[in-house]
This record gives C-alpha cells, sequence and structure tokens, in this order.
C-alpha cells in the first residue's frame, strides 16, 4: 500500500500519485462560505449559500488554471452508480444540458486533457483512477451504498468501454474519507453487503470500550466499526489493479476538522470536500 504524498496550500490538498494529472482535495480554509460550509466549499446541493458557491468555484478555477468554471465538473450524487463520460461535445451544451447530464452520477470519466473531474464526499469515499496507457480517468463517489452496489467495478468496467482500459494499466488514489474506529453502523447496513454476497469480516470489527465516542449517536442496538478503505483496497485489487499501484491518502475527514467537512462530526448541512483529477 502507497502512503500519501502531498503538498498543502489554502484550497486544496495535491496528491502525487502520478506525474501525468492533477490529483487533489479542496480542504475548508480559504473561501467565502460561512458556519458550517466555512470556508471553502464547492458543492451547490448542500445548502450553503449560492453566491458563495460561486464564488469558491471560480477561485478553485483559477487555483487549477482552468479556463472556466465549467471546466470543473461536479455531479450531483445520489449514492448510486450510474456513469457518464465526459466529451467535447459537452461543452457546447447549454448550462441547462450540462445541468441534466450530470444528474443522479456518482461516476464521472474523461479522456479529455485540461478537464477536471470529481466528486463531492463528507466522510464518502473519493476514489480516483488514472490509466497510463489510455491517458483517461475517472471519479467514483465510494459511500457504503456505492460500494454495495459495487462502484468501484462499475467505474473500471466503464473505462474499458470508453477507452479499453484493462486494470494492470490503472493507478487508483482513495482520498479523505471518514476511518473505521470513528465509523460505527448498524446491523442494517452489514445486512446490506451480506446481501450483496460480501464477507463482511473482512472490513468489518466490533468497537472497543471507548472507541468511536462522539462518532453516531448513542443507541441500543449492536454496532459494528466498518473500514471503508479496507473495502475499497479489497475491491480494487480484486478487479486487477496491482497493490503497490494503489495510493491511500489516510487521512480521515472525522478527524480533521480543520481540513476537511464531516457529515459524522457537523451533521448533513454542510460542505463537501471535492477530490479531483485533472489529465
Amino acid at each position: 500500500m502507497n502512503y500519501k504524498l502531498c503538498i498543502m496550500n489554502y484550497e486544496l490538498t495535491s496528491w502525487l500519485f502520478h506525474p501525468r494529472v492533477t490529483a487533489f482535495t479542496t480542504t475548508r480554509p480559504g473561501g467565502y462560505s460561512q458556519g458550517e460550509y466555512g470556508e471553502f466549499n464547492i458543492n451547490p446541493w448542500s445548502g450553503d449559500d449560492p453566491d458563495a458557491v460561486l464564488r469558491n468555484r471560480q477561485l478553485l478555477a483559477d487555483t487549477l488554471r482552468l479556463s472556466d468554471t465549467t471546466h470543473i465538473i461536479l455531479p450531483h450524487q445520489v449514492h448510486r452508480v450510474e456513469t457518464y463520460q465526459v466529451r467535447r461535445d459537452y461543452f457546447s451544451q447549454p448550462e441547462a444540458s450540462q445541468r441534466a447530464a450530470l444528474e443522479g452520477i456518482d461516476i464521472v470519466l474523461t479522456d479529455l486533457p485540461g478537464v477536471c473531474i470529481g466528486v463531492s464526499t463528507a466522510d464518502c469515499v473519493p476514489i480516483l483512477l488514472y490509466d497510463s496507457t489510455h491517458h483517461a480517468a475517472c471519479a467514483i463517489h465510494a459511500g457504503w451504498r456505492g460500494c454495495v452496489q459495487r462502484a468501484i467495478p462499475v467505474g473500471i468496467r466503464a473505462m474499458h468501454e470508453a477507452f479499453g482500459t484493462t486494470p494492470i494499466d490503472l493507478h487508483a488514489l482513495i482520498g479523505p474519507h471518514i476511518s473505521m474506529e470513528r465509523y460505527p453502523v448498524g446491523p442494517e447496513v452489514l445486512d446490506e453487503f451480506t446481501q450483496a454476497g460480501f464477507n463482511t469480516q473482512q472490513f468489518t470489527s466490533l468497537p472497543l470500550e471507548g472507541e468511536s465516542e462522539g462518532a453516531f449517536p448513542s443507541s441500543d442496538s449492536p454496532r459494528f466499526l466498518l473500514s471503508l478503505s479496507h473495502f475499497c483496497h479489497h475491491e480494487l485489487q480484486q478487479a486487477g489493479i496491482p497493490p503497490q499501484a494503489i495510493t491511500d491518502t489516510c487521512q480521515c475527514t472525522f478527524n480533521h476538522p480543520d481540513l476537511y467537512f464531516s457529515a459524522r462530526r457537523q451533521g448533513i448541512s454542510c460542505g463537501r470536500n471535492y477530490t479531483g483529477i485533472i489529465l
């Protein structure tokens, strides 16, 4: 397992997982949003002030030296596994058509240079894939619901159909997300994984006394600690990606309130972290 490599600035953390791409996660400082959205949130579906979101989005485009904000592809995610490929004709469409194309999308891919594709998270796992043979990229939103629906294999299959990608071509990055010790879930979540055919013993455990304190409301029902990181590592390797080609940022969104938004820590009315990749 590769460890995280990063360069910090006020708006983002750059992940150096392949020299032919720019990969990053936005951080909280340096923007225009306030309160639980403060300061740097570009997600327009989280309840933030629309003007602040637009100003933050422009700031990100300037930071990344993109031609305009339309080159930041921000899908409206719904915890499913629908995919969308960004082609050149996307940019000639009216704004309303662009929004419609990205509605209900949790996996986005492209082979266009100079286009930023990414996903928004506030504890879920952002996965970035880069095909070094065909120079193509994919961003996957992998919360537990997406994991149950096999979002990672779906994304890899979409890249194969679009670009001829094979897993041996791929480099993968597991972005900041909630850590296992901060992510207790109920038995109903484990049931979903079990019914989908997964062996939950590979990525869950019972919490130790005092572990995960504050990460979940108190309840009389049993709780289990879920490791989305272990699950994603397993899925990536099962798909055929070499372990040495998988980089884990190893950062917990819950444990770093100065850097990342966390729905478990703040509630769902908060900003979102955007993890993106540019060829």
